[in-house]
């Protein structure tokens, strides 16, 4: 009686997953595909990771979210640092100081719904303007950390955003 109980409880579970799966909007389905058109949602963050496993997927996106990109070799800088599926972004859909931007690719895929998804519309609501370019100071560092040991260095994305925006006046187009 108990197993049947059971064995009752998983199959309406499993059940209602199916179900709920194929009414859930894409944003909320940490199984679909990222789509850089699309609204965010509790899943973006998940399917942006996935995008570090599949680089044939991430190009796929930058190229959907209208990103011109070059892809940069592999390249280590001694035992800690280096430079693992980099793209150069040449064009986005902001203008970037210091272009073109070495991110990764799952990095890039993210700072593009971020320029897109979050910058362009707070500017627009906010400021009654569009942003005409990003002031950045760098997308890659390799330092050493203070009180690690000889020789160690870290590597590490410098922050994103940066500190200074630029906006185009609403009347004379920017």
């Amino acid at each position: 009686m108990r197993s049947a109980v059971v064995t009752a409880i998983a199959v309406t579970a499993l059940i209602l997953g199916i179900v709920l799966y194929d009414r859930l909007p894409p944003q909320y389905s940490p199984f679909a595909p990222l789509d850089p058109q699309r609204p965010l949602g509790w899943a973006t963050s998940r399917q942006l990771a996935r995008l570090k496993a599949d680089p044939a997927a991430c190009r796929s996106v930058l190229e959907r979210a209208g990103m011109r990109t070059t892809e940069i070799a592999n390249k280590r800088e001694g035992p800690f640092c280096g430079l693992i599926d980099v793209v150069a972004v040449e064009r986005s859909s902001i203008a970037w100081s210091q272009a073109p931007l070495r991110l990764s690719c799952p990095m890039a895929a993210a700072v593009a719904i971020w320029e897109r998804q979050v910058v362009a519309p707070a500017a627009e609501r906010h400021l009654g303007s569009r942003v005409t370019r990003i002031e950045h100071f760098g997308t890659y560092a390799c330092r050493r950390v203070i009180g690690s040991p000889p020789g160690y260095r870290a590597s590490m994305p410098l922050p994103m955003p940066s500190t200074s925006r630029r906006f185009g006046s609403p009347t004379a187009g920017g």
